[in-house]
């Protein structure tokens, strides 16, 4: 590299006769050091390019021969093609118009959208992502600019999603899976307590669940690979057991005739039948409990996790490590429209065409522009955030109807007992309190997971953006309704560990939002799963890549919880969410 830039600086000096001072500025761009290779780019009116004075790539000066040599690429529209080694001469060629090189840029800018059409945390987030527009590139290397299929949130369920989609499609089919967090350090799928149940109160979610099951039993078969290694997720069979008062009763007798009738296997128990099978639990003010027989229990959801990513890596799926900053839907190409700080663009004129592209932030600071004809937003507790970057909720009608999936957080403690004798054994089903307290078995020796899904708003945790732990909450809201229901634990009991999660948590109705936009039709959801994702996913996912492939649902129909029962205001309220 040295040597080429010893000839370019002395071959330039002699022809051009450019100062040294121009001369090192024009060598030390990336212009000439590293010319970008052209891409194609279907011919566009709102393509705009810039006189290579004002290109931010290139450092200029003010020299007279320097510049007329930059007029003469302008006004001629040519491009370097290298130097005759012979002659000395710079050799530069006409532009192919269906070509534009890395400088070219769109009249409107790929990231002003982020300040003028997009506030979402006001003006220091505005700020924070117009500073990253000079960073963008249209080309990297080892980065596609084109995919069939994007996924936006690269865990259990994105993967899952991916898996699905790539077993039944032939091989050259381009889907990437956008992560911001790729060691999992803090997934909130990672964090949670890994339960798989099957007792709902929405008959959608039931069958969903089954199958789900059935997908967790042959778990080695679906994602094994060439190699010695079998996947596991260290299956722990436990029933869910559901408590409730004379006041839930009803519902939970209406809960369990449905279950029954969707081919689950769960029973219902009285108080003085709970007491006969776990005396250590107290039943006072407990009228019934619904017991699952079968298709309950725990899994290493840490463990699924890493052999879907490795499944999806064999199958051809792309991982790209990067958070997104903006899906762009694409404008009228027959008129030029700009953004600007002091401008706000017609929301109407972009929401009339599809979501074509996202823009990610990579890992090194670069926004690199994707293209893609479908999206699936599978970014967990992010997904209402996600549609509105795609304008689901920031534009009229329709589009005035936002995601309704917020961050919950939720708290889990570990507990260790002292001398457990007499206390819950290895046949400790998952306990579920009418006050939403929840208690299950952790291991083999003394030790207990604990947490709470508040009733109400008041006892929602305050803040939901960040994993730290509040000790206070347990000794406040949790340990009153633990010692109550479980006396065993109110001697040699202490916290020996504590986490939290972040639920993905839909406010409409705490059920999963699946499928397509009805506006947007190229944006498509797996989210609000209220944090009972686990449970669903291999379903969800399989009935979403039957939506995509064959426009059809062939197992499981879950058109009801397709995004316009917002529209319609129609609720189907899920009341067993943990």
């Amino acid at each position: 590299m040295f040597r080429l830039q010893k000839f370019l600086r002395r071959t330039i000096q002699i022809r051009l006769k450019i100062p040294e001072s121009s001369l090192s500025n024009l060598i030390s761009s990336s212009s000439l050091t590293h010319p970008p290779p052209q891409r194609v780019l279907k011919p566009k009116n709102s393509l705009q390019r810039l006189h290579p004075r004002d290109d931010p790539y290139i450092k200029t000066s003010n020299s007279d021969s320097f510049n007329s040599f930059l007029d003469d690429l302008y006004e001629n529209d040519k491009v370097i093609m290298g130097i005759d080694r012979d002659t000395g001469h710079i050799i530069t060629t006409p532009r192919n118009p269906q070509y534009s090189l890395i400088k070219n840029q769109f009249e409107k800018p790929l990231e002003s959208s982020y300040g003028t059409v997009r506030p979402i945390h006001g003006i220091n987030r505005a700020l924070d992502q117009l500073s990253s527009k000079p960073k963008t590139r249209f080309y990297k290397p080892g980065f596609r600019a084109f995919y069939d299929i994007i996924i936006v949130g690269g865990g259990i369920m994105g993967c899952l999603v991916a898996y699905e989609i790539l077993t039944f499609l032939p091989k050259g089919f381009q889907l990437a899976i956008i992560e911001r967090d790729l060691d999992y350090r803090n997934t909130p799928t990672v964090l949670s307590v890994g339960g798989i149940r099957q007792q709902f109160s929405t008959p959608e979610n039931v069958l969903m669940s089954l199958q789900s099951a059935d997908f967790y039993r042959h778990l080695d078969k679906f994602l094994f690979i060439n190699g010695q290694h079998l996947p596991t997720v260290h299956y722990q069979p436990h029933s869910y057991l559901y408590l409730a008062s004379e006041e839930g009763a009803s519902q939970m007798e209406a809960n369990h005739r449905m279950q029954i009738s969707y081919g689950a296997k769960s029973e219902l128990l009285s108080a003085r039948k709970i007491k006969d099978m776990f005396p250590w639990i107290n039943t006072d003010g407990i009228a019934i409990g619904s017991l699952g027989m079968e298709n309950e229990g725990f899994i290493d959801s840490k463990s699924l996790l890493q052999a879907l990513k490795i499944k999806c890596i064999d199958l051809g799926a792309d991982f790209i490590h990067g958070e997104v900053h903006n899906m762009v839907s694409q404008l009228d190409e027959t008129e030029i429209h700009k953004d600007s700080a002091d401008t706000w663009e017609d929301e109407k004129r972009r929401m009339f065409n599809r979501v074509s592209e996202v823009h990610v932030e990579l890992t090194d600071g670069d926004v690199f522009p994707i293209h893609s004809s479908q999206f699936v937003i599978a970014g967990g507790a992010e997904s209402g955030h996600l549609a509105y970057l795609a304008g689901i909720g920031a534009g009229s009608g329709v589009l005035s109807v936002p995601l309704p999936v917020v961050p919950k957080k939720r708290y889990i403690y570990n507990c260790h007992v002292e001398g457990n004798r007499g206390g819950p054994g290895l046949d400790t089903p998952m306990v579920v309190d009418p006050s939403g307290v929840f208690f299950r078995r952790n291991g083999y020796f003394g030790d207990f997971l604990v947490g709470r899904s508040p009733p109400n708003k008041s006892l929602e945790p305050k803040e939901n953006d960040n994993l730290d732990v509040d000790l206070d909450y347990f000794d406040e809201h949790i340990w009153p309704y633990l010692v109550n229901r479980i006396p065993h634990l109110s001697k040699n009991t202490k916290i020996t560990d504590a986490w939290s999660t972040i639920y993905d948590m839909n406010l409409h109705d705490h059920n999963p939002i699946i499928g397509p936009h009805p506006y947007q039709g190229s944006v498509l959801f797996a989210t609000g799963f209220s944090g009972q994702g686990l449970s669903l996913a291999p379903a969800v996912a399989k009935a979403l890549s039957e939506y995509i492939i064959e426009n059809d649902y062939k197992t499981i129909d879950v058109s009801r919880l397709h995004f316009h029962r917002l529209l319609k205001d129609q609720e189907i309220w899920e009341t067993t969410i943990i």
